[in-house]
């Protein structure tokens, strides 16, 4: 036994010995490598997350792939490693519209992250968790998720993250018609941005949020703060942070309703875009091209849009069909309209995209109406306002303001008139409610906050410079002194001007609640009218109630223009001159189909102006269709309106029996014809029967 045993002992010790080192050798493997079994390394991950969040914006297919990819590659790894993993595809899946998906995957996020107190993950995920809801519209959930993500980045004094988290807090409250929170925080984070001047984000929509806001301030500011990134941007080469400057100036420019140069500005930023991979927003540059009246523009880049798509993620899918849906009702194709809105419509109730399926109601609802199917406009009217009470202020007021004319249009006064309270009690619940004064101190505090922070950084300058040449007393101490009442002037001269500013901004209230107002006393006017002409039988009385209704209507589309818009004392004539045509046809059924060419060219008038100008583009437009193209079989209809060097030309031109104006002085249109043109400075040509030529010398000023 022991002769047997002998030989075996030197063998084990001798494995045992090569178990020990091949043990040392495998741990100093692991050290040398940075991790240890369960572990990762965290600036790998970190890497491999950016890279894969890039692709969101260039190939969504691909992105997602990487991401379940990443998912498993870490799963068993460390809290940390798995959290950011999870909590990549969480966000990926939310760009999708996914969000069943995105809330479960973010829940396992949540679950890693708290397991190794990563409070900067917890933070992101509540972000992510927070524009879940958002999209829906479940503001609650929305809501507690902002604050809770707001909460651990300030305990983290993480800038960059409270600015992208305030941003979108604002403009959730500002969605759901809490204009007072939404400019809080909005002025909360102008404050951050003025520290992270540099970095790098979208910027929000924050129009329309009631009288008291004059939002052209906030807009100079940014399409200011922009250009400048963007030079610097450009020097460095930082090709993401140019286009997304460009982007910015667009949006900026848009809500300052300059659309001609917002569209070069997106489709600059898209060029940009589409350079270095990312997936361009073509749609952008559409839209706004459409909004100038630039149809073939419009059309190009939604082509170019439409090309893209197979990489495109299903909001911006849906996105580019609901654009291209609207220019198609702009430029009055709605067949086309009706086709894109409905693929829009489908996708984004698949998704619960309850805010943009709101707004889609109103589409569907107008188009609809200018297809003559009423049971639609009535179903997709009723079905939207429901949905828009519980998501969105701003949607809710379009959907009543237009039941009331909808319903005006057709006749029926009682539900037009219900229409019209809702209307104006949902627009004084939002300008006289308490907070009312309140906006306004925030709007000035918006205003004047940078010019604060701009005094301050030229009062440590001159320190700063004061410092520096202590050797030179004399010189120093006159420098000091003229500098001091330097700064004492300008800033009397910043105050007196912040002042100013917020007198003009109550003027502009008060003028854009004139306007208001005198558009609804004629709206009352109006509805009166139409009750009356429902209780008479005599038909030519009637018919003359019609026409002063109509005349009626014309001064209200002006008024309507001039409290909507940013500029309370001139309106655009090609706006309020479009609409009114529209709706002039709109009220002449004819027997065939109408063929009709409406072009205008775009003009700013004062208020006398447009409404003589409106008042006679109302007659002559009544009588072609009233008197030429009612119950022609074929009828053809042309209107005009340019500028040149002799002032502004109005032609008119249908393919009726004809008519000679001037022939007949006792009707009271010809007798009104004659008035406008006195006061227009205007003198009427007809080169035949047909056609109606009027040059104007006081409209172009």
């Amino acid at each position: 036994m022991v002769q047997a045993d002998t030989p075996v002992k030197p063998y084990l010790e001798s494995m045992a010995s090569w178990g020990k080192i091949i043990l040392l050798a495998g741990m100093w493997l692991v050290v040398a490598a940075g991790k240890s079994p369960g572990q990762c390394d965290t600036a790998i991950v970190a890497d491999e997350v950016k890279t894969m969040e890039a692709l969101i914006w260039s190939d969504y297919p691909k992105a997602v792939a990487q991401a379940e990819s990443l998912v498993g590659k870490y799963t068993g790894t460390t809290g940390w490693c798995l959290a950011r993993a999870r909590l990549a595809l969480g966000k990926t899946q939310w760009t999708n519209g996914d969000y069943a998906a995105s809330l479960a995957t973010l829940e396992a996020a949540m679950a890693d992250a708290r397991s190794v107190k990563d409070v900067e993950s917890m933070a992101r995920i509540n972000h992510v968790k927070a524009n879940n809801y958002y999209y829906q519209g479940y503001y609650d959930s929305a809501e507690a998720n902002f604050l809770r993500a707001l909460s651990r980045f300030v305990g983290m004094r993480h800038r960059t993250g409270q600015i992208e988290v305030l941003h979108d807090l604002a403009l959730m409250y500002h969605r759901r018609g809490d204009f007072a929170r939404s400019l809080r925080y909005l002025l909360e984070l102008e404050r951050l941005k003025e520290a992270e001047p540099d970095f790098i984000h979208y910027v929000g929509d924050f129009t329309g949020i009631n009288n008291y806001f004059i939002d052209t301030l906030y807009y100079r500011d940014v399409v200011r703060d922009e250009s400048r990134l963007l030079q610097k941007f450009k020097r460095e080469n930082n090709q993401v942070g140019v286009y997304q400057s460009l982007i910015n100036i667009s949006i900026a420019l848009r809500e300052l309703g300059e659309h001609r140069k917002a569209g070069y500005y997106a489709a600059l930023g898209s060029k940009v875009m589409s350079k270095i991979g990312y997936y361009p927003f073509w749609y952008l540059a559409a839209k706004e091209y459409g909004l100038a009246g630039m149809k073939d523009s419009c059309f190009y880049y939604h082509r170019l849009a439409l090309g893209e798509l197979h990489r495109a993620t299903r909001i911006k899918v849906a996105i580019t069909y609901e654009q291209i849906g609207q220019s198609y009702r702009q430029f009055d194709e709605p067949d086309s309209a009706l086709r894109y809105f409905r693929m829009a419509f489908t996708l984004n109730r698949a998704m619960n995209n309850r805010l943009t399926v709101a707004a889609l109601h109103g589409d569907l609802a107008k188009v609809y109406d200018r297809l003559g199917n009423w049971p639609a406009v009535e179903r997709y009217l009723e079905e939207g306002v429901q949905l828009a009470r519980e998501v969105s202020v701003k949607h809710t007021s379009a959907l009543y303001e237009f039941g009331r004319d909808y319903y005006e249009k057709r006749g029926e006064t009682v539900k037009a008139l219900i229409f019209s309270r809702l209307f104006e009690k949902l627009l004084d619940s939002i300008n006289r409610n308490e907070s009312a004064m309140e906006l306004m101190r925030f709007q000035a505090q918006l205003a004047t906050s940078k010019k604060e922070r701009e005094l301050e950084a030229t009062r440590l300058l001159l320190r700063n410079r004061t410092i520096t040449l202590a050797s030179f007393i004399v010189v120093a101490t006159l420098s000091v002194s003229f500098m001091v009442v330097f700064y004492v002037q300008q800033r009397r001269i910043r105050r007196q001007n912040a002042q100013l500013n917020a007198r003009n901004q109550e003027q502009r209230a008060m003028v854009q609640e004139i306007h208001h107002r005198v558009k609804n006393n004629l709206q009352y006017i109006v509805s009166l009218l139409n009750l009356q002409a429902q209780t008479q039988r005599n038909a030519e009385l009637t018919a003359q109630i019609e026409e002063i209704r109509n005349r009626i209507m014309t001064m209200g589309v002006i008024h309507q223009r001039l409290y909507q818009g940013q500029d309370v004392y001139q309106v655009d004539v090609a706006t309020f001159v479009q609409e009114l045509v529209a709706n002039l046809l709109s009220t002449f059924p004819t027997r065939a189909p109408l063929t009709k060419n409406v072009e205008i060219t775009s003009l700013l008038v004062d208020v006398d102006t447009a409404i003589a100008l409106g008042l006679l583009v109302n007659e002559l437009v009544t009588n072609a269709m009233k008197h030429a193209l009612v119950n022609h079989p074929s009828p053809l209809f042309t209107l005009t309106l340019k500028t040149d060097q002799d002032g502004l030309l109005l032609k008119v031109v249908d393919n009726g029996p004809g008519y000679r104006y001037g022939a007949s002085t006792d009707g009271f249109g010809t007798k009104l014809i004659g008035l406008l043109l006195r006061k227009l400075k205007g003198t009427l040509q007809q080169p035949d029967p047909n056609t109606v030529a009027i040059r104007m010398e006081a409209a172009v000023k």
